[in-house]
């Protein structure tokens, strides 16, 4: 309860929690001031769907280029009998969403899709509304492609949540948490990268993967590598030298059950 009214109001993010812990711990050996990593993901297509989504847009086109609309209406209609892990991913696929930025980028990630709103609100509440429309106003501003047009609807929606969340919980503790990454330089820097440069097949943030290497040859003090995706963690776990520090772990059995072997395997410490 403590949390929640630090933070206004409930708690969307499960990270709030060990955030404010992580801060708190903090302030009790005498620190002030924190450097936190907000901003890098949204600058660098560093969040999962950054690759999914063109994937899911690609095949999803295709898709309904090839297949009846009846035919499509039967396997949207199978895919709640499908066994629970196909059945979650068959829900996040271009077989169950519409190839469309509505359906693949905002409905596809959203924390309460519309379907789950319209279950928990009166009908009055959403009648004539959409939840996305303020995201899809500025993905459709954005120059550039798919993921530019993302990226630049993230800074300025997903993004402001975090920094939000960061600094409620961070000044809860007597903590003031700043963030390099948005240092106005290095923006317009990331911006005017191409997309090749942040984004490969199978990693993300690849130039500042390139950074981080270039660092960990010349310094010795402990990295923190943050990543949902477990291969990319132990792609880092596993080039880094010397003892890490694994962020961004929740308390969840399946989470624990992925990063806790890595962990022992690399040596590395949990932020938790």
């Amino acid at each position: 309860p403590r949390l929640v009214w630090h933070e206004d109001e409930p708690i969307a993010f499960p990270s709030s929690v060990p955030l404010y812990f992580v801060a708190h711990l903090a302030q009790e050996r005498g620190v002030k001031v924190v450097l936190t990593g907000e901003g890098a993901d949204e600058l660098f297509l560093g969040y999962p769907r950054y690759q999914v989504t063109p994937v899911n847009a690609s095949l999803g086109r295709a898709y309904c280029a090839l297949t009846p609309a009846s035919l499509r209406a039967r396997i949207r209609g199978a895919i709640p009998s499908l066994p629970p892990k196909m059945r979650r991913y068959a829900r996040r696929s271009f077989f169950a969403l519409e190839p469309t930025p509505h359906d693949l980028v905002y409905e596809n990630f959203a924390v309460f899709p519309t379907p789950m709103q319209r279950h928990l609100l009166r009908p009055d509440l959403l009648d004539g509304r959409d939840p996305h429309a303020h995201e899809l106003r500025l993905f459709e501003e954005a120059p550039g492609g798919l993921l530019e047009r993302m990226s630049h609807a993230d800074l300025q929606t997903y993004l402001v949540e975090l920094l939000m969340k960061q600094d409620q919980m961070s000044m809860a503790a007597s903590i003031e948490s700043r963030v390099p990454f948005l240092d106005q330089d290095l923006v317009e820097l990331a911006g005017s990268f191409p997309r090749r440069l942040k984004l490969g097949h199978l990693a993300t943030k690849l130039v500042l993967r390139e950074a981080v290497r270039a660092v960990m040859e010349t310094v010795d003090v402990p990295l923190c590598f943050d990543s949902a995706d477990p291969a990319a963690l132990e792609a880092a776990l596993a080039i880094y030298p010397g003892k890490a520090l694994i962020n961004s772990t929740t308390g969840e059995d399946e989470a624990l059950d992925r990063v806790l072997p890595m962990a022992r395997k690399y040596g590395a410490a949990v932020i938790a």
